[in-house]
Formats: C-alpha cells, sequence, structure tokens
C-alpha cells in the first residue's frame, strides 16, 4: 500500500505540476503582446507630440535671406515679403510671397522661395530686363518680355525700343499692360515680342516698331533705315534677308526704306529706297 500511495501521490503532483505549466506559459505570452503593443502606442504618441510642436513651437522664423542682384535693398524685399518673424518655418504660408514682391517692386521678375532649416526663410530674387516701352500718349510703359510694366516714364529711355502704335487703356507699375481690346492683349504682345526677338537675334539695334496695323507692320533701326514687314509673319527670314542690307546702308551712312513684305515668297522683288527722311517721316519713324 505504501509503494501504491507513494506512485499515486506522485502522479498527483505532476498533474498538478502540468496544469501549473500549462496555466503560467500563455500569461507570459500576453504580457509580452501588451508590452509591445503599448510600446508602439508611445512612439505613436511621440510622432504626433513631435509633429504638433514642430508645426507650432519649435523652428520660429528669424531671419530672412535675399539672394539674387536687385535694384531693391533688403529691407525693401523683405519688407514687400511680408514674412511675419516669429512665424513657424513650416506652417507659415509662403504661397503669395512671390506675387507681393513682383507687384509691388516691379523692377523683380520671379522670386523662389525655400525654407532653410533651423529658423531662415531663403528668397533667390531674379531680376527684370526691360524689353520694350509702349508709348501711350506722353507716356512711356517700359515693360519686361511677358508685358508686366515695369516703369511708367514721361519720355523714352534709350537703348529699347519704342512701340508705337497700340492701343492702351493702363500703364501700371507690376501690373500686365492692359490693351484696349483685352481680346487682342496676348495677341499684340505676341507680335511685338516676335518682332523685337527676331531684331536682337539678328543683333539690330531696333529703334521704333509700329504695330497700329498688323498687315502693315515696320520698324525703324537707328533712326536712318526703315523696314516695312508687311504682316507679323516670318521675322525670323525678313530679318535674316535684312542683316546685309542694313548693315551696308548704314555704313554708307545711307538713309531709306527696305520693303520686306514679299518675303518669304518672291525675294526678287525686295528692294531699297534710298532717300533722306523728311520731317514728317522722320517724326513718323523715328524718336
Amino acid at each position: 500500500m505504501d509503494d501504491f500511495q507513494r506512485y499515486s501521490d506522485n502522479r498527483r503532483r505532476q498533474r498538478e505540476y502540468d496544469d501549473i505549466d500549462y496555466n503560467h506559459q500563455p500569461k507570459k505570452r500576453k504580457r509580452k503582446a501588451n508590452y509591445t503593443l503599448l510600446y508602439i502606442a508611445v512612439v505613436f504618441l511621440g510622432i504626433i507630440v513631435l509633429a504638433v510642436l514642430s508645426f507650432t513651437i519649435f523652428f520660429p522664423i528669424k531671419s530672412v535671406e535675399v539672394k539674387g542682384s536687385s535694384r531693391y535693398s533688403v529691407k525693401e524685399i523683405t519688407e514687400a515679403a511680408d514674412i511675419k518673424m516669429g512665424g513657424n518655418l513650416f506652417s507659415t504660408d509662403l504661397s503669395d510671397v512671390e506675387e507681393d514682391i513682383v507687384s509691388q517692386l516691379s523692377y523683380i521678375s520671379k522670386v523662389k522661395i525655400e525654407r532653410k532649416f533651423p529658423s531662415t526663410i531663403v528668397l533667390t530674387i531674379e531680376k527684370a530686363v526691360p524689353f520694350a516701352q509702349i508709348e501711350n500718349g506722353n507716356e512711356y510703359g517700359i515693360i519686361e518680355a511677358n508685358g508686366k510694366c515695369l516703369e511708367v516714364k514721361k519720355s523714352p529711355s534709350k537703348n529699347i525700343p519704342i512701340v508705337r502704335g497700340s492701343k492702351v487703356n493702363a500703364l501700371k507699375n507690376g501690373k500686365l499692360v492692359e490693351f484696349a481690346d483685352s481680346n487682342e492683349n496676348a495677341d499684340v504682345m505676341r507680335l511685338i515680342s516676335d518682332v523685337i526677338i527676331s531684331a536682337n537675334n539678328n543683333k539690330l539695334n531696333m529703334t521704333v516698331v509700329n504695330v497700329s496695323d498688323s498687315t502693315n507692320i515696320w520698324s525703324t533701326f537707328d533712326n536712318k533705315i526703315v523696314l516695312q514687314f508687311g504682316s507679323g509673319n516670318y521675322f525670323d527670314e525678313k530679318f535674316a534677308y535684312a542683316v546685309s542690307t542694313i548693315e551696308l546702308r548704314k555704313n554708307n551712312g545711307e538713309q531709306g526704306i527696305l520693303n520686306l513684305s514679299r518675303i518669304p515668297n518672291n525675294k526678287n522683288q525686295v528692294g531699297f529706297l534710298p532717300q533722306k527722311l523728311n520731317d514728317e517721316q522722320i517724326a513718323k519713324y523715328s524718336k
């Protein structure tokens, strides 16, 4: 009986031990899973807190750095940008900064805006280049190639082509030129741009271009040679043909009119009419 009793006791203790081990293992695995979830939650919460602080308290704007050449001072540019010091580097809305600058400071064409860690806004300035000057009564609006008015003056500036014959409603600094017929704005600017760019590509010193009649466009060079283009097409071909004639006549001190309206169809009918421009022609073609 003693042996049987001992065997029974041992079996009972073994079953109790197995039950204890079986019951404890899931609790250990469950505890580890809880720790993992808690760790993930803490990390996620930390990321959220850091993001909120980054867009609110951290990284205040302390300075504005200006790059690029310009006629304006750093103070004038930063005041036009209207960037609030102390605002957050990342959350501050900079979408209107370029528009504010180029409209207020007309001789600035473009602005590249960058955030520089930890507390600086960088403004890279591209200056506007005078392209032509629109004659409007007794005013001359200097414009860049896209038609934005850079400056309005009472007398024409030197070495900038004068555009005549375009009917203008308004010339305002920092604003696009408003032609009388708003539906023709793009066409007039394309015409002006085409003729001046073609002249520049051929290294010709254009003085005046008249676009009052789109079928009879003309321009003058050094106030001596008048070019009659006819319609506003094939400017490159017409200028390429005119270069040698202009240089030859100019070197000989001649004045006259070169009719290019037949190019490119009938180059043989292109003719130069030597003549000294009279007072009426000088008033019409020159300035």
